[in-house]
């Protein structure tokens, strides 16, 4: 198969296969996911039970309070939920019970390997130990591989509302604890406008230094000016979101020539932003599909959402006719994109073109 960027399909395949066929498809096809968040993925039973062992006043008591709590109508009011999630991690096992969780939601959906991002500031901000994030992580790793067989990777992320220094120190301190402790990238996500994303430009090029990977959080609110100027600013592999480079078609042009994967995540898009985006058919997904971008489909938030990775799918796939060979894209766009050895991803397409093959 070929690498990122180099599948270039200008039309969606004529629609051959029911929706009955496409469904057992999509629940079968080997998957992987790069953009999720541990913070957003924990369930709202995890949450209530999180908040009592600790001891923290959440503003809700029931499910179905936090549930009511997930009605988005824009960003700051989901990143307002945000924090309160947050508050409830503050030991090395609450961080491995929801990594855990994430093992366990990742086999239910033929999820592999999950790259799961954790907003490490917040954490730093309230005073919780590096020393204990990072072993529940690992622990809850562990518990991941051994009974659930799913392998999962951390990227650390840069709140963007940082100073420069402050980034610079949050990398720096992850160097103690190198790349065997599963944190393969460092990324960035949080408020856009008004802070330029080359504030970090040394926090990131450090992150390069120490070996990790780099990812970064651009184009949901700010213009497309601002995706350049990350381009320019910053030695990115990736871009999540990156939803407003489809107002600039040369940029567009530059994100296929150049390789970079993006990690869309529509039903989040649509849930914490309805004014912007009604409906699938709305999304810059489908023009960044037909002009070649290397596109992934991810949950981002799937537990405040409400949407998994099978749900994007079965939506996308629904709304746009996806056929075998667009599923097949998709999935092995997102294969490529990981952040790991070119012999594994070589492995992982292996297994993809088995699974496609007709039998």
């Amino acid at each position: 198969m070929a690498r990122c960027g180099q599948h270039r399909h200008t039309q969606l395949s004529f629609p051959i296969m029911d929706d009955h066929k496409r469904l057992d498809f999509i629940h079968a096809l080997p998957k992987v996911e790069l953009h999720v968040h541990l913070e957003g993925a924990i369930a709202p039973e995890r949450l209530l039970m999180l908040g009592r062992r600790n001891g923290i006043a959440l503003p809700y008591d029931t499910v179905a309070q936090v549930r009511a709590a997930h009605a988005f109508s824009n960003l700051d009011e989901f990143l307002g939920h945000f924090g309160a999630v947050c508050s409830v991690l503050n030991t090395s096992e609450d961080f491995a019970d929801a990594v855990l969780d994430l093992g366990a939601d990742a086999r239910r959906q033929n999820i592999h390997y999950r790259e799961v991002m954790f907003t490490l500031a917040q954490h730093q901000r309230r005073g919780i130990p590096l020393e204990a994030v990072v072993a529940g992580l690992q622990i809850g790793r562990q518990r991941c591989r051994e009974q659930h067989g799913v392998e999962i990777a951390f990227i650390a992320d840069i709140d963007r509302t940082m100073s420069a220094a402050e980034a610079r120190a949050m990398v720096d301190s992850l160097a103690t604890f190198s790349l065997s402790a599963g944190v393969v990238a460092v990324g960035m996500d949080g408020q856009e406008v008004g802070i330029s994303p080359a504030t970090h430009r040394d926090a990131f090029l450090r992150a390069r230094e120490l070996g990790f990977h780099t990812t970064a959080h651009l184009g949901w609110d700010e213009d497309p000016e601002a995706i350049w100027e990350a381009l320019d600013a910053l030695p990115l592999e990736r871009i999540d979101h990156g939803l407003r480079a489809v107002e600039d078609p040369r940029l567009i042009d530059v994100l296929v020539q150049r390789q970079i994967p993006l990690t869309l995540c529509p039903l989040s898009s649509l849930a914490v932003e309805p004014g912007r985006y009604p409906d699938l058919a709305a999304h810059p997904l489908r023009e960044m599909w037909r002009r070649g971008a290397a596109v992934t489909l991810n949950s981002d938030d799937p537990m405040m959402i409400g949407q998994d990775l099978l749900a994007n799918y079965i939506d996308v796939a629904r709304a746009y006719h996806l056929q075998r060979d667009d599923l097949v894209r998709l999935a092995g766009n997102g294969m490529r994109a990981a952040f790991v050895p070119e012999h594994l991803k070589r492995e992982w397409l292996q297994q993809l073109d088995r699974y496609a093959a007709p039998s």
